[in-house]
């Protein structure tokens, strides 16, 4: 007789957060819901543990990210590591107002390729007062591609608890008082090492890991104090800001991607 043939399942490898002490996995894992390892290319191939790259530049292939929303039907995950080496955040731009133009353009190239199923990123929209004047800026990233979106500041504030959803109140400071950026730090000692990974000398301020290039990524805020300056995440593990013009080759910040995932296409 003949054997019926089943058609093997791959797709991407959900590890919950209460898993990790089971499967080992330790470090600085605050506000992680799961660790899930897919490829945004295609979600239908087997991707693991054991075929993930994190390398600096990688934006094809089995990658690993760090969920940090849960809807119910869909997860929101950050990548683990940039997927562009360094660029500006608006390289024409004298201000700040304009929003991340150039950073945007970045994340489109890079995610061109990337699975239709993903679902659309909502807007974000910035809004401030500076000297008595309010500016704001709106993204739509339905003009880019669809696929990704930054982390905003305002996410990293709140994922971090330091406060509301208000871009006057961002704190410059630390993720937590564990590692302060300015302690020596072991590595995973951090709370938010998860949000750090993967950059420049960051083990000292206590992430899981690190690796040479890029020493951080941008948020897609301005920062509000300064008219010419926005928010990126720093390898010293807080948010920090710089001009919107930066691209020192060697101390820059790239792009490291937010996606969203429908569950129904992971392997639950």
């Amino acid at each position: 007789c003949e054997t019926e043939y089943i058609e093997p399942k791959f797709g991407g490898t959900v590890i919950k957060k209460e898993e990790f002490s089971s499967k080992g996995i330790t470090g600085g894992y605050e506000g992680v819901l799961a660790i899930i390892y897919l490829d945004p290319t295609d979600l239908t191939k087997e991707c693991n543990e054991k075929n993930s790259v994190s390398i600096t530049g990688t934006n094809t292939g089995c990658m690993k990210w760090y969920a940090y929303k849960d809807d119910g039907t869909t997860y929101t995950m950050i990548s683990d590591h940039n997927i562009t080496d360094t660029v500006a955040w608006y390289k024409t731009a004298e201000d700040n107002t304009k929003g991340p133009k150039t950073a945007l353009e970045e994340l489109q190239k890079a995610t061109t390729d990337w699975d239709s199923k993903l679902v659309a990123p909502l807007s974000y929209t910035a809004k401030w007062e500076y000297k008595g004047q309010q500016y704001t800026y709106t993204i739509d990233y339905s003009k880019y591609g669809n696929k990704a979106r930054l982390i905003s500041a305002e996410e990293i504030n709140m994922i971090a608890g330091k406060g509301g959803n208000d871009l006057n109140s961002i704190p410059d400071e630390s993720f937590d008082t564990n590692c302060s950026g300015y302690k020596s730090c072991s590595t995973g000692e951090s709370k938010y090492a998860w949000l750090f990974d993967n950059t420049r000398s960051c083990t000292s301020s206590g992430c899981n890991v690190e690796q040479n290039g890029n020493s951080g990524y941008w948020t897609s805020s301005a920062e509000v104090r300064y008219f010419g300056y926005a928010w990126y995440v720093y390898s010293a593990g807080f948010l920090d800001s710089d001009l919107v013009v930066e691209h020192d080759p060697d101390s820059g910040y790239g792009v490291r991607p937010v996606i969203t995932v429908n569950k129904s296409d992971l392997e639950l």
